[in-house]
């Protein structure tokens, strides 16, 4: 039997070698799907687009889905929506994965696509029985040159 639970998250993304932060609070559906295997659907705030005023209000009708599919070996994490932007990456823990990234134009065409390689130095889903945190630390390559480190942080406030 499928359960869910509406819950408060607060998810943040930091590049531990370069200038990138992102952060926000909001809230999200989490579905039990067995013992120990979980999605989690949250709206992703829009994404300004170039020459767009960062500070003006976000048009909800375009945030993204952010969807979690985890359990404590893996997670995967897809955003799509309204926005321009989409990505899926597939994290587990000592393996390298898949981060792929596309574009999407005003008719919602794909206009172009990005596959590259992940891998994941720690990963870390905690909490019991529900699950309170996970924590991704990964490299980020497109073949041999390294495109970063990062740190996806994800706390449920059950």
């Amino acid at each position: 039997m499928l359960t869910h639970h509406r819950c408060p998250v607060s998810l943040s993304f930091v590049a531990t070698n370069l200038p990138l932060w992102s952060a926000f609070d909001t809230y999200a559906t989490l579905y039990q799907k067995d013992r120990d295997c979980f999605h989690l659907l949250l709206k992703h705030p829009v994404f300004p687009r170039t020459g767009e005023d960062f500070t003006a209000a976000p048009d909800p009708q375009k945030a993204g889905l952010l969807w979690f599919e985890f359990s404590s070996q893996r997670v995967l994490m897809t955003l799509q929506g309204r926005s321009q932007l989409g990505y899926r990456h597939h994290w587990a823990n000592g393996v390298y994965g898949t981060s792929r990234y596309w574009l999407h134009d005003e008719t919602d065409h794909l206009h172009s696509a990005i596959r590259l390689r992940n891998f994941t130095r720690r990963l870390v889903v905690s909490g019991y029985p529900l699950p309170d945190r996970i924590q991704i630390e990964y490299e980020l390559w497109s073949g041999d040159l390294m495109l970063g480190c990062y740190i996806v942080h994800l706390d449920l406030h059950l």
